[in-house]
């Protein structure tokens, strides 16, 4: 039975076949158009019924056949039609007469009968199988199928139609109902266009990619794949674009020299305008125990994860990057056992302003700049954590004042704050007394310095009242008054 083109669903895409006709007009993922694939946009079906003697409207040697029902299509077409020579045949909302229940496209009487056929299509059917003989697409010319908005659900049974016809160069497959990507071998730069096929999995998809297989617009082909959301420490199916899947492919090319690099995990993320959900897929970079003495200069894309431990590394540079270094997606760090001594380098850097984990330990850190604790509480997810035992910090009267509470205010975000020593001595921060590395003189000098100010400034205050008392009920300064310089203001107090 003929799907019901007409629904909401497919209205407007009808309409747009029915007006402009189809065509595959194609492009790959490098954006190359084959020509070959298009039927001139003057082979419409607006003017075809049902019943009419042929039901197709030709151009040269281009036509469009639209609501047939196929049976021994090809000698209809040269009988009824007089279609004596094509290069490229469309047909528009058609199902099979002799076996309806099956719903089998055979494209071997057509392909026989028009040898010099280079553009197919069948699109807006019912087919859910497909199939062509062998022998009959070795002498076959065509170079684009097109079979979209049908029901195919048999990958093997596309791949067996692209490995029969050694010309084609692009199939559309595009929505139908597969759940893999065909499996093609051996046809380098071979075209694919499987968009919209809505449980079409991941798995394979890369595999096809690295057999140079280009999928049509990517970035807008998406498939499923079952994972672990790390966000939500939940099992789930998400949809991946094709692009992001490519761009896993390029991992190993952008990798920092000496370091290794590999897939992480799934990473979904709003979409423009906190629209639609999107996922990618995270790249986590190992670079731990290569004697470096510097940072990666750049990173592969999507980069969320970052091991630079057991190196020589002297600083957490992260402000002088290149604009195309991809560390803008970095939010985890492990820097253990290095050579850095100060954090102030990561002061303004956009790594602390969505940072989830920053690892320091068994560096040469000697203080913590009070920047980290509105970093690690400004967060948008307000989870930052950093880990900085078995560093170099000196305690002193400085440590127990300031450090101590900073450490005890952000327990939760800097998770080992119980195990960070003094280097001077066998105790812990957190069990830091004043009394212990503060003198009386250390620990009050200030009070007795700001006692002493307010003393002063009440003396001088009373002295200045005193005098002007004297003045008004004498007539005359005090003699200490009486010899200081004249100023400008004193005009304004003697009127």
């Amino acid at each position: 039975m003929v799907r019901n083109f007409i629904s909401l669903k497919y209205l407007g895409l009808v309409v747009i076949f029915l007006v402009a006709g189809s065509n595959c007009n194609i492009t790959s993922s490098d954006n190359n158009e084959l020509d070959v694939c298009e039927i001139d946009t003057e082979l419409t079906c607006k003017n075809l019924t049902r019943g009419t003697n042929c039901g197709c409207v030709s151009k040269g040697t281009k036509a469009k056949c639209c609501h047939f029902k196929l049976n021994l299509v090809a000698d209809y077409l040269y009988n009824n039609c007089g279609f004596n020579e094509l290069t490229a045949l469309y047909f528009f909302n058609c199902s099979s007469l002799s076996q309806p229940s099956i719903s089998q496209l055979d494209l071997s009487p057509i392909l026989k009968k028009y040898p010099n056929l280079q553009t197919l299509a069948f699109t807006n059917s019912d087919y859910n199988m497909i199939k062509v003989d062998p022998k009959v697409g070795n002498i076959s010319n065509v170079r684009c199928l097109n079979v979209s908005y049908n029901s195919l659900d048999n990958s093997t049974d596309v791949a067996n139609v692209i490995n029969s016809i050694p010309s084609l160069q692009l199939i559309d497959v595009s929505n139908n109902n597969l759940s893999h990507a065909p499996n093609i071998s051996g046809r380098s730069d071979f075209s694919l266009h499987i968009a919209n096929n809505e449980f079409l999995n991941c798995d394979g998809i890369k595999e096809q990619m690295l057999e140079n297989i280009k999928f049509v617009h990517p970035d807008q082909t998406l498939c499923r794949k079952f994972v672990t959301i790390t966000q939500w420490s939940k099992e789930d199916t998400v949809s991946l674009n094709l692009s992001s899947i490519a761009s896993t492919i390029m991992i190993h090319k952008q990798c920092p020299p000496k370091c290794s690099c590999s897939e992480s995990r799934i990473v979904t993320e709003k979409g423009e305008n906190n629209q639609n959900q999107v996922s990618n897929i995270a790249v986590a970079v190992n670079c731990s125990y290569r004697h470096l003495t510097k940072m990666p200069e750049s990173l592969p894309t999507y980069t969320t994860t970052l091991d630079v431990s057991h190196n020589n590394i002297t600083s957490l540079n992260l402000n002088g990057l290149k604009p195309d270094s991809n560390y803008d997606k970095l939010n985890y760090i492990n820097a253990n056992y290095n050579e850095i001594k100060s954090l102030q380098t990561l002061e303004g850097s956009e790594f602390l302003k969505a940072f989830e984990y920053l690892s320091l330990k068994g560096n040469q850190i000697s203080k913590i700049p009070h920047f980290l604790e509105k970093a690690v509480t400004g967060t948008p997810s307000g989870k930052g954590q950093i880990l900085l035992s078995d560093n170099k910090f000196e305690c002193n009267c400085d440590t127990a004042l300031h450090m101590k509470p900073m450490l005890v205010a952000l327990e939760k975000h800097i998770v080992d704050f119980e195990n960070i020593y003094c280097s001077n001595m066998e105790i812990k921060i957190i069990d830091l007394v004043n009394e212990q590395v503060c003198t009386i003189n250390e620990i009050n000098y200030i009070y007795y310095i700001i006692v002493a100010e307010v003393l002063l400034l009440l003396l001088l205050v009373g002295k200045v009242s005193y005098d002007y008392w004297v003045f008004k009920h004498v007539g005359y300064l005090p003699w200490p008054a009486s010899k200081m310089p004249r100023l400008p203001c004193d005009c304004v107090l003697e009127n």
